[in-house]
């Protein structure tokens, strides 16, 4: 009596459709994008790309555990978060630290 490899499970239908090309594509285009715009927002613009990179990045996370595929591409995701956090944090404390000064009186010379 001879067994299958498990690679040949007659049970396992041969067409079942694997992850979507079009998937893994918005993955990566989501994960891309939100580094791009984390990286751009620390040096200009934090409030309005660093939210936006956040968001991007969130939603190749949620891609890539709804359909459990572009796992390479997560690292990627969470470096554009933490970019677009610290652009928010830097414009933040940009704005914070413009308002003390001119609650002083300005910058002495």
């Amino acid at each position: 009596m001879s067994q299958d490899p498990p690679s040949q499970n007659p049970y396992q239908p041969t067409d079942a459709a694997g992850p979507s090309d079009a998937v893994l594509a918005e993955i990566k285009k989501q994960a891309g994008a939100s580094l791009i715009w984390g990286i751009v927002g620390i040096f200009c613009c934090g409030i309005v790309l660093g939210p936006f990179a956040v968001y991007r990045a969130n939603k190749a996370k949620q891609l890539i555990a709804q359909h459990n595929v572009g796992h390479q591409y997560a690292g990627q995701a969470t470096a554009g978060m933490i970019c677009g956090i610290i652009g928010i944090v830097l414009f933040v404390v940009g704005v914070g630290l413009q308002i003390f000064f001119a609650a002083l009186g300005g910058v002495p010379a």
